[in-house]
């Protein structure tokens, strides 16, 4: 599906909005990964990205008298294409830094990490790492270092 300037603007703004962009933490069996979220009470407004982006829409437990919400998530490479499909879009500058580190993150990724040299997963592993804590310290201070 091919979407119109407009929809890529509206769903960037709502991505800025609502939206979340983060690397998992790597394990000892699996390196990080990208994931994009958007969460909202408003479930249409989540089929609306998810039928043009596909993906997964959660329902999230929420207790008391809260609203009920769902999260719409993202992963890997297709988080990374809907991260390029929006980013022209994207005004604020946090986000653009969050964007830019995470397609860095996605593009650095390596399939068949096992049979890799022990030094060349070590780098790996490192870069790995690394991406996450920046990540951390985005989300942590609010901004990026």
């Amino acid at each position: 599906m091919t979407l119109t300037p407009v929809e890529l603007a509206w769903i960037a703004g709502f991505f800025e909005g609502e939206g979340s962009v983060r690397v998992t933490r790597p394990q000892p069996r699996q390196m990080g990964f990208l994931e994009v979220s958007i969460a909202n009470t408003d479930l249409e407004l989540l089929e609306f990205v998810y039928c043009r982006f596909s993906g997964t829409i959660k329902n999230l437990h929420v207790s008391g008298n809260r609203k009920e919400a769902w999260r719409w998530i993202l992963t890997t490479n297709r988080a990374a294409s809907f991260l390029r499909a929006i980013e022209p879009y994207v005004v604020h500058k946090r986000m653009k830094e969050r964007i830019f580190l995470a397609l860095a993150f996605q593009d650095q990724k390596q399939r068949n990490v096992r049979h890799f040299s022990p030094d060349d997963r070590e780098l790996y592993v490192r870069a790995q790492v690394w991406y996450y804590q920046q990540f951390s310290a985005i989300n942590h201070r609010g901004g990026a270092r």
